[in-house]
């Protein structure tokens, strides 16, 4: 009997050491998966390292510890929170907060949360108006200049000819500039529904109208240069989504900012666009060649700023107005106004389009030339640079044929 129970003894001791053996030799060989709760079940094909685990952790942690505009509206609660008074949260509703969270940690940066990047709305062709289509005689385009500009100007002809009517002695600065201008398409506050626009002149004839609030509900305000709207706002109101203006007549005082508006820079010579590319790069910009000194620095962002296609000067130019191509030596070469430039942008973003403020005395010299300052029609009358007469001839003919509405016709 006794050696019975030595031999069952033996045996157990035996049975013990072999059965911690296998075991220490199963657990060699399994993987290291974290140790989940009770109320936890493991996603299926799931294996996650303890490393992986307290990263995860760590970026829970810096999301819940995160701004409020940053962080997803997603509640965590630990096991050290107390539910808000009134809420029971269920182990199940943590385990789906939890998984999101971690989704979203293990998102791309464009998922995660919003980077406030500008959208941009690209040109509705439904919209334009058959009658703006009819005159410009043209496809409907991108009405400014792209980071692709040498693909876009050689498929419309620009290559060859010079600024303002092409690139080709600008396009070694434009490089330069659209190494930093990335936005080309219409700004993120437009909608992409059928547009009506208003394009306000500068014109005197503005004064005493108090067509400000008629002028701000519009869909869409284009201005000119640097008219200011500060001080101004019952004749011409406060809204601006475009500002049309050379480097010369680039707004700087902080007071006329206007986080909202895109500047659209017409270049008529290389120095325009060596200008825009010295102050987008944060160089010192040279004033060299410029009728009146344009700014030193630049008060917009670059999602701000666009560049005119040149096409749109050829077709006021030569379509619109008759320019010829090429002036007589002895003539000073001739472009069409701002405003005028303006009213065509308009053509072909618009579904319709309303003016204001574009109204001359031309047979008065005294008469007000702008809304706002002391000039007076003499300084009209001294530039060469404009064909004030052509232009007021086919504004005439535009409000007549009723393809554009004038607000201001006395």
């Amino acid at each position: 009997m006794r050696k019975f129970l030595l031999a069952l003894l033996f045996g157990a001791v035996i049975l013990h050491i072999l059965l911690h053996y296998i075991v220490q030799m199963s657990k060699s060989n399994w993987p290291n998966i974290p140790l989940k709760t009770h109320s936890e079940k493991s996603s299926p094909g799931v294996i996650q390292t303890p490393t992986q685990n307290r990263i995860e952790a760590k970026a829970i942690k810096s999301l819940a510890g995160a701004s409020p505009s940053l962080r997803p509206n997603i509640p965590l609660k630990t096991h050290s929170e107390k539910s808000s008074p009134g809420v029971i949260q269920t182990p199940t509703q943590n385990r789906i907060e939890a998984n999101t969270i971690k989704s979203l940690v293990g998102a791309s940066p464009s998922l995660r949360v919003p980077t406030g990047d500008q959208k941009e709305v690209h040109i509705n062709e439904s919209c334009v108006n058959l009658n703006y289509k009819s005159l410009l005689q043209m496809p409907v385009i991108n009405p400014f200049l792209c980071p692709e500009y040498l693909k876009q100007t050689t498929e419309e002809n620009s290559r060859r000819m010079d600024l303002p009517y092409g690139i080709h002695n600008g396009e070694r600065y434009l490089r330069m500039v659209f190494s930093k201008l990335k936005n080309c398409g219409l700004p993120f506050n437009i909608n992409n529904s059928c547009k009506k626009c208003i394009v306000v002149g500068s014109g005197g004839v503005l004064r005493n109208k108090t067509l400000g609030s008629k002028i701000d509900s519009y869909d869409v305000v284009i201005r000119m240069n640097d008219a200011p709207v500060v001080g101004y706002e019952e004749d011409v109101g406060r809204k601006t989504t475009f500002r049309f203006c050379y480097p010369e007549s680039v707004m700087s005082d902080p007071l006329h900012y206007d986080p909202n508006s895109t500047i659209v820079l017409l270049a008529f010579k290389p120095h325009d666009v060596k200008w825009l590319s010295e102050l987008l790069l944060n160089k010192r910009a040279s004033t060299f060649g410029f009728w009146r000194k344009p700014p030193l620095k630049m008060m917009y962002g670059s999602q701000q700023i666009r560049i005119l296609n040149p096409v749109i000067f050829r077709e006021i130019a030569h379509g619109l107005l008759n320019f010829p191509k090429l002036f007589p030596k002895n003539e000073k070469p001739k472009h069409p106004t701002t405003g005028l430039i303006g009213i065509t942008f308009a053509f072909h973003i618009c579904s319709e389009v309303h003016i204001a403020g574009f109204k001359y005395n031309l047979t008065s010299q005294n008469s007000s030339l702008h809304y706002y300052g002391s000039d007076t029609m003499t300084s009209m009358a001294k530039t060469e640079y404009h064909n004030i007469t052509a232009e007021q001839m086919l504004l005439k003919d535009l409000v007549e044929k009723k393809t554009v509405i004038n607000l201001t016709p006395h």
